[in-house]
């Protein structure tokens, strides 16, 4: 296995960039300091402190939607920003992840699921008593998580900081309502056909299974690109309703240096408005009685 070779490394003489507020509705957990697992000998300065990638987002609907989110990742000392934004027939998503990063690894302290600028999911992490409150903002649920836990957000980019030659990778996984074990297992090497052409990757296999739960849901799959500091270009697995979720990668940037695909857009626009054929899909619902 080969390990990631990161592209030369941007100009680190001035300060990194500043963190984007989340909005001001955003709640935050308390600010102590999160426990972390045992040090992993990470350098995070070799990790690019600005990413902007572009994905093709495939959503395994009855009818299935695609759509672009243009996802946007920061470092400012010791704490990360991530977020996510795609908009398609005039509803608006977006996802925050907010949290501390060392050489450990990722430590999530917030993170928010937004349907057109209201607040659908949220999970706040509290190291201070080791105690998750996730779910609607009106009905939240506490309840404990182990050391390493990520949100559904933040766990890919923890992978791409943490990931080594081993065969198998674990961790625990929130989606803002459920705590979920993942575990991949490397396949192996592979050139992986994007959008924009070719990169050299690694593919794992995951499954998952919830808490409590003995039941396991295979069918994950995430492919790190090594050469760029092991982000996923590609993750694909099924929704809490089976249906196939595909996230490919269009373009990508790091600290303002395009390395992958066209030009990134620096914002996403609407695209109109919802097709009567998809009105009627149960799975629509929950968006068309979203707030706007």
């Amino acid at each position: 296995m080969l390990p990631a070779s990161p592209p030369a490394p941007a100009d680190t003489s001035s300060a990194p960039p500043s963190v984007a507020e989340p909005n001001a509705d955003v709640a935050h957990s308390d600010q102590s300091t999160p426990t972390l697992l045992p040090p992993a000998d990470l350098d995070t300065h070799a990790f690019p402190h600005d990413v902007r990638a572009l994905y093709h987002l495939r959503v395994g609907l009855s009818i299935p939607v695609g759509a672009d989110a243009l996802e946007h990742w920061q470092i400012q000392g010791s704490t990360y920003h991530l977020q996510l934004d795609a908009r398609k027939f005039g509803f608006k998503a977006r996802i925050i992840s907010l949290g501390a990063i060392s050489e450990h690894g990722l430590a999530p302290q917030h993170f928010e699921l937004q349907l057109n600028g209201h607040s659908h999911t949220v999970a706040d992490f509290s190291y201070a008593s080791h105690s998750l409150s996730q779910g609607s903002p009106l009905h939240l649920k506490t309840t404990a998580f182990p050391d390493g836990t990520q949100d559904m957000f933040s766990f890919a980019y923890h992978l791409a900081l943490t990931f080594a030659d081993h065969p198998d990778v674990e961790m625990t996984v929130t989606n803002g309502s459920t705590l979920y074990l993942l575990h991949f297992t490397v396949v192996d090497e592979e050139t992986l056909s994007l959008p924009a052409g070719t990169l050299r990757t690694i593919h794992l296999r995951g499954s998952r299974q919830a808490s409590g739960s003995t039941q396991t849901q295979a069918g994950f799959d995430a492919w790190l690109a090594p050469d760029f500091c092991n982000i996923p270009v590609r993750m694909s697995g099924p929704d809490s309703s089976g249906h196939l979720f595909v996230m490919t990668l269009k373009s990508l940037e790091f600290d303002g240096q395009p390395l992958f695909g066209q030009n990134l857009p620096r914002d996403m626009s609407d695209d109109g408005h919802l097709p009567t054929q998809l009105a009627p899909l149960p799975e629509v619902q929950p968006l068309l009685q979203a707030p706007h």
